[in-house]
C-alpha cells in the first residue's frame, strides 16, 4: 500500500529498512525546537493498516506516552546489536524469552519496574527454566538501555525467580559429580576413552560443544592450555588452561592417528559437529548413557562444566579468573576484569581443584 501522505505535526507511518517481523514504524511529534519537530517512536507493527489505525486512535484520543522507546523498540536495537555475537541455539533462548514477554511490547521502556517485569513472568505461564531465560533478557536490555539513556536502573537484577508462582516442576535441577564419582571415572578412564573425555570435560570446565569441535592444532599442550575458536557467546572465544590431572588424557588423544584433524576420536567415530553431540551424548545408545546407565549414576553433560565451577569456588579462586576459564559472560565486573588476564594467570588456579 502507498503511504499516505499526513499533514506535519500530526505523525506518520512509514517502513524500517532490513527484514523486519515489525516493519512498519509510526512516529509521533513531542514538541518543536524552533521550527524543527522532535519525533518519537511510538511503536513498530508487522502490518501497515494495523499502524495506521494505532496512529489515528493516539491522535484521537491524545494518548499520553513517555519520550523513551518502548521495551519492543529497545529488544529490536539490542538484538541487532548482540545476536550476531551469539550462537544460533542462544539467540533462539532469547527470542522464545521475547515471545513470552508480549504482556509488555508496548510499556514504555524507562517506566518499567520489577514488580512489571515479574507480572509478566507470572503471566506467562511458563517453567523454571524459561522464567529464568525471560529474567536474562530483561537483564541485557537494561544493561543495553542504561548508557544509552534509555533507563536509569536495572530492575532485572531484583527480580526473584524462585519466590514466583511459575512451574517449579519444571526446574533443571544441576548436581556436581562427587568425588567418589570422578574417582571412579579415572580409575575406568585406563581402559576406556569415553571416560577420558568425562574427566577431561570436569577439568577444564568447557562447554559441549566447544569441546566437540576442537581441532588438534588448538590443543598447545607445551604451554598447558587450549584455544577455544567456536562457542556460544563472545567471551567463550578463550585460552582455557589443562589441568596437571588429565594432562595425560589430552596428550593420548592429540597423538591419536585417524583421518581428521578433530581431537576426539574413539570408538571409530569422529565426534564434531551436531551429529557428534547426539552420537556422544544425544542417543540413547551413546556412550555418555550407556556408561552412566551402567554405573547407577544420573548426570548431564553440562554437569562437568557445573563441577568444574562449584570446584573452583570451593578452592576460593577468584570469581574473575573463573569467569576467565569458563568463558562466561554477563557479569559486568568480571568482564571488566578478566579481559586483562593471560593464560600464565589461569593454569595456577585449574589446578588447585
Amino acid at each position: 500500500m502507498k503511504n499516505i501522505k499526513r499533514a506535519n505535526g500530526t505523525g506518520s507511518v512509514y517502513r524500517l529498512s532490513g527484514n523486519r517481523r515489525h516493519p512498519y514504524a509510526v512516529a509521533v511529534t513531542v514538541g518543536w525546537d524552533g521550527t524543527k519537530q522532535q519525533r518519537r517512536i511510538l511503536g513498530t507493527f508487522s502490518d501497515y493498516d494495523e499502524a495506521l489505525l494505532i496512529l489515528a486512535e493516539h491522535q484521537k484520543k491524545n494518548l499520553p506516552f513517555s519520550t523513551s522507546a518502548i521495551f519492543r523498540d529497545v529488544y529490536e536495537q539490542w538484538s541487532l546489536r548482540y545476536f550476531p555475537e551469539l550462537a544460533s541455539s542462544s539467540q533462539a533462548v532469547y527470542r522464545a524469552a521475547f515471545n513470552n514477554s508480549k504482556e509488555i511490547y508496548d510499556i514504555p521502556f524507562d517506566s518499567i519496574n520489577v514488580d512489571t517485569l515479574e507480572k509478566c513472568i507470572c503471566s506467562a505461564g511458563v517453567g523454571y527454566e524459561s522464567a529464568r531465560a525471560m529474567k536474562k533478557l530483561y537483564s541485557r536490555m537494561f544493561n543495553y538501555a542504561l548508557p544509552r539513556g534509555m533507563a536509569k536502573t536495572n530492575p532485572a537484577q531484583y527480580i526473584d525467580i524462585r519466590s514466583l508462582p511459575v512451574k517449579q516442576g519444571k526446574t533443571l535441577k544441576r548436581k556436581p559429580f562427587t568425588d567418589d564419582e570422578i574417582t571412579q571415572l579415572f580409575s575406568d578412564a585406563n581402559d576406556s576413552d569415553f571416560c577420558k573425555t568425562v574427566c577431561m570435560l570436569i577439568y577444564s570446565g568447557l562447554r559441549i560443544s566447544e569441546f566437540l569441535n576442537l581441532k588438534k592444532e588448538d590443543c598447545h599442550l607445551e604451554e598447558y592450555w587450549i584455544q577455544i575458536r567456536e562457542s556460544k557467546t563472545a567471551a567463550g572465544i578463550r585460552q582455557v588452561p589443562i589441568a596437571d590431572k588429565t594432562f595425560r588424557f589430552w596428550n593420548y588423544f592429540l597423538e591419536k592417528e585417524h583421518d581428521g584433524h578433530s581431537l576426539l576420536y574413539f570408538n571409530n567415530r569422529d565426534y564434531s559437529g551436531r551429529s557428534g553431540y547426539d552420537a556422544y551424548y544425544g542417543r540413547k545408545n551413546s556412550p555418555w548413557r550407556t556408561y552412566f546407565s551402567s554405573s547407577g549414576h544420573s548426570h548431564t553433560v553440562h554437569e562437568t562444566r557445573h563441577s568444574c565451577e562449584t570446584m573452583l569456588r570451593r578452592a576460593e579462586v577468584y570469581p574473575a579468573k573463573i569467569d576467565a576459564i569458563l568463558g562466561h559472560s554477563g557479569s559486568s565486573l568480571g568482564e571488566r576484569v578478566y579481559t586483562h588476564l593471560t593464560i600464565s594467570d589461569l593454569i595456577p588456579e585449574i589446578n588447585k581443584i
